[in-house]
């Protein structure tokens, strides 16, 4: 039996659809409104790379202001003994989502400077045109995994509970931020699924969790996306930052379902 290894990390996931996008006909018009976003600039990320990132907030910020967010979260417990005391932290994921994707931007500023404590930032104003999505409340899923803390090396299993016929699709997000597809694949090429299932759904093949080498701390979070849709469609094998997003939103809000499930890795 082969192995496919998952890898993310993510302590707090955030899951905007913030791409840039044509107006469609089954969407409202735009509404134009103004956001701003900052960054800290330091030793491990270049200016460029914070002001992109502070677009995105300024982005995420249009975004909240017009139709609010969807917020999700799971929270993790683990304990750790240390002669007579036991140490138990808990930890919480959490992502969000809004109900509109910006269709085009204007009267943008970017500005790099120092702020009063003498950090590097980077700041980004703007004004969006926000289009409202419709989503269809009786196209959805449950998704929920064999265990929610694992050991490197153990097994994973994903359960789904579909409201109607749908495809599912499964991608696993790396350090990197890049989203790799795992569902389907090679040993498991359709993805068409009618009623619960557990995936893998067959033995030829298993999911393993995977601590990322180059991860210091005991513990890692890591986080699936899933992406069910009602016709079949045909996704690349990997897509880098927001690219995935922006995938989706080329599909009709009421066709597309998109959810994370995140789990804790202990090295």
């Amino acid at each position: 039996m082969d192995t496919l290894s998952t890898a993310l990390t993510a302590f707090k996931v955030l899951s905007f659809i913030v791409g840039l996008v044509p107006e469609t006909p089954h969407e409202q018009g735009p509404v134009w409104l103004w956001g701003m976003g900052k960054h800290y600039i330091h030793q491990d990320i270049s200016e460029a790379e914070a002001c992109l990132k502070a677009e995105d907030k300024a982005k995420r910020n249009v975004l909240r202001k017009y139709a609010g967010e969807y917020i999700s979260s799971q929270s993790f417990m683990s304990c750790t003994e240390k002669g007579d005391e036991a140490q138990c932290p808990a930890t919480v994921t959490t992502w969000s989502q809004t109900a509109g994707v910006i269709a085009g931007i204007k009267n943008k500023t970017v500005k790099a400077s120092t702020d009063p404590d003498d950090r590097r930032l980077c700041r980004v104003t703007l004004e969006g045109a926000v289009v409202k999505r419709e989503y269809d409340p009786n196209f959805d899923l449950d998704i929920s995994l064999s265990k929610d803390i694992l050991r490197s090396g153990e097994e994973i299993k994903i359960n789904i509970t579909p409201t109607e016929s749908m495809y599912v699709n499964i991608f696993d997000l790396h350090p990197d931020g890049n989203a790799h597809l795992i569902y389907p694949n090679v040993y498991e090429q359709t993805n068409h699924i009618a009623a619960r299932t557990t995936i893998p759904s067959t033995d030829k093949y298993s999911f393993v969790a995977e601590y990322p080498p180059e991860m210091k701390s005991p513990t890692v979070h890591k986080t699936l996306q899933i992406v069910a849709t009602r016709k079949s469609l045909v996704f690349l094998p990997v897509y880098k930052g927001y690219e995935l997003q922006k995938k989706l939103l080329e599909i009709a809000a009421k066709d597309v379902r998109y959810m994370q499930r995140s789990y804790k890795v202990i090295k």
